[in-house]
C-alpha cells in the first residue's frame, strides 16, 4: 500500500470546507482500476462527512494506491453508517486523466443539495405520520382494532427514520424547533392498550368437531361493547401456525383444520390475536387460549375434558348479580366453586349489546345480545345467546338457563 499524499483539516476548517462553499470535494486514485478510483473518491466524501459529524477535532483525508490488495471495504467502512441519508444521487463523479499508472476519479458532494432533500423528505415523513395517526385514532372509534394497530406499527419506524435525519442535521447545521417531529402517536398506543385490556377471546365448546384427519371450531372475540369484526386470529400447533382468519360481523371466526399432528389421545393448539407482540403483552393477551382436545382413536367421540371432582376459584370481574348468576350457573353443571384464591382459576367474561328495550307494566324489559365465555387451563366454553330482563343480570341468568351442557 503506498500513500500519496496524507492531509490533515483542524475541525473547524472542514465546517469551513463544507459550508462556506457548500462542497464536498475528494479525489481517489488507485492502480487497479478505474472502478476502485471511482470507489475510494466516493467513500472520501463520506469519511470527510462522518468526520464532520463526529466528536473527533480533527480530519484525516487519505489518497490512497492500493497496489495488488484492496482494502477499500475496510478502510472507508463508515460509508455504511451515512448511505442511507447521503444517498450516491447526490454524489457527482468525475473520471480525471490518467497519471502515469494511475487511475483517478473526484467526487463532489453539493451539501445543499443534501440539506434540501433532507428537509423535504422529513417534511413528507411528518405528514405521512400525522394520516397514520388520524386513521389509527379513526379505527378506535369504530373499534377496529386491527386497523388502529396497523396504523400505529406502519408511523413507528418512520418517527425513527425522521429523527436519524434530524440527528445528522442537527450535526450538520444549527436546528430550528419548527422542523422537530410532533406526533401523538404514543397517546394512540395508550388508548390501543386500553381497549385491548378488554378483548376477551373463547372457544365455543359446541362447534367442536373431530374426525379422522379434521378438525373444525369457532372462536368468538368480543369486547365490553359485544362481539368485534376484523380481528386476525392466529392458531398455532407449537411454534407452527396452522390457520389464520379474521372475525366475522358476529365475532367468530370459523376454522376447519386438516393439517396437524396427533401425539396419543389429545391434540393442544394455541387462539392468539395475530396482532403485535408488543400489543399482546401490555394489553394481557399474549397467552392466548389454550385447546386441549381429548379424542378416541378408534370411535369419532371427542370432548373437552372437564374435572368435576375438583374445587375452582371463579374470577368474575363484574357487579355482583352477574357473578352470583355465574356462580349458579356453574354449580348447577356440577361444578365446585369456593372462595379460595390458591385453587385452579375459572375466567368469566362477556361482552354485550342491547338489541331492543320494550316497556311491559311500565317497566323497561331490555333485550340483550350476550357472548359469553368460560375457560381455564383445562375448558373453554363460549356462547352467544339472546334474552330479555328487567336488568342486565336478570337477562343474563335467563341467558344461562339456555344452556343445557357445559361442553
Amino acid at each position: 500500500m503506498k500513500f500519496i499524499f496524507v492531509f490533515i483539516l483542524p475541525f473547524f476548517g472542514l465546517i469551513n470546507l463544507a459550508f462556506a462553499s457548500n462542497i464536498v470535494k475528494y479525489v481517489g486514485s488507485s492502480t487497479i482500476s478505474q472502478e476502485e478510483a471511482n470507489n475510494i473518491a466516493i467513500a472520501g466524501i463520506a469519511k470527510q462527512i462522518v468526520a464532520n459529524v463526529s466528536t473527533s477535532e480533527q480530519m484525516i483525508a487519505e489518497d490512497i494506491t492500493r497496489g495488488n490488495k484492496s482494502e477499500s471495504q475496510e478502510k472507508y467502512s463508515a460509508i455504511q453508517n451515512i448511505q442511507s441519508e447521503l444517498s450516491l444521487k447526490w454524489i457527482r463523479l468525475e473520471v480525471l486523466p490518467k497519471s502515469g499508472s494511475e487511475f483517478k476519479a473526484r467526487a463532489i458532494l453539493n451539501m445543499d443539495e443534501v440539506e434540501s432533500a433532507m428537509l423535504l423528505r422529513m417534511q413528507e415523513l411528518q405528514e405521512e405520520i400525522s394520516i397514520h395517526e388520524s386513521k389509527g385514532m379513526e379505527a378506535l372509534k369504530i373499534r377496529n382494532y386491527k386497523k388502529s394497530s396497523d396504523e400505529l406499527m406502519t408511523a413507528i419506524p418512520k418517527v425513527f427514520i425522521y429523527n436519524e435525519m434530524l440527528d445528522v442535521l442537527s450535526k450538520l447545521k444549527p436546528i430550528k424547533s419548527s422542523i422537530k417531529l410532533n406526533h401523538r402517536l404514543h397517546e394512540l398506543e395508550e388508548q390501543l392498550i386500553s381497549k385491548l385490556n378488554f378483548v376477551k377471546v373463547g372457544i365455543d365448546s359446541s362447534s367442536l368437531k373431530y374426525s379422522e384427519g379434521f378438525f373444525s371450531f369457532d372462536v368468538n372475540v368480543f369486547d365490553d361493547l359485544g362481539p368485534l369484526s376484523g380481528l386476525p386470529i392466529k392458531i398455532l400447533q407449537g411454534s407452527k401456525i396452522l390457520m389464520n382468519r379474521q372475525t366475522q360481523q358476529d365475532g367468530v371466526a370459523h376454522f376447519e383444520l386438516n393439517k396437524f399432528s396427533k401425539k396419543g389421545n389429545t391434540l393442544s393448539l394455541l387462539c392468539l390475536l395475530d396482532l403485535p407482540e408488543g400489543l399482546l403483552k401490555k394489553s394481557g393477551l399474549n397467552q392466548g387460549i389454550r385447546l386441549t382436545y381429548e379424542y378416541k382413536k378408534k370411535e369419532n367421540q371427542s370432548g373437552v375434558a372437564t374435572k368435576n371432582e375438583e374445587s375452582f376459584f371463579l374470577i368474575c370481574p363484574y357487579h355482583d348479580g352477574i357473578c352470583k348468576a355465574t356462580s349458579n350457573f356453574l354449580r348447577k353443571h356440577g361444578i365446585s366453586l369456593e372462595n379460595d384464591s390458591s385453587l385452579k382459576k375459572i375466567h368469566f367474561s362477556y361482552g354485550k349489546s342491547i338489541q331492543r328495550t320494550i316497556k311491559s307494566a311500565g317497566v323497561d324489559i331490555i333485550t340483550y345480545d350476550f357472548s359469553l365465555c368460560l375457560n381455564n387451563e383445562i375448558f373453554s366454553f363460549c356462547k352467544n345467546l339472546t334474552a330479555a330482563g328487567k336488568s342486565e343480570a336478570d337477562a343474563l341468568e335467563k341467558a344461562l338457563k339456555k344452556i343445557k351442557k357445559l361442553e
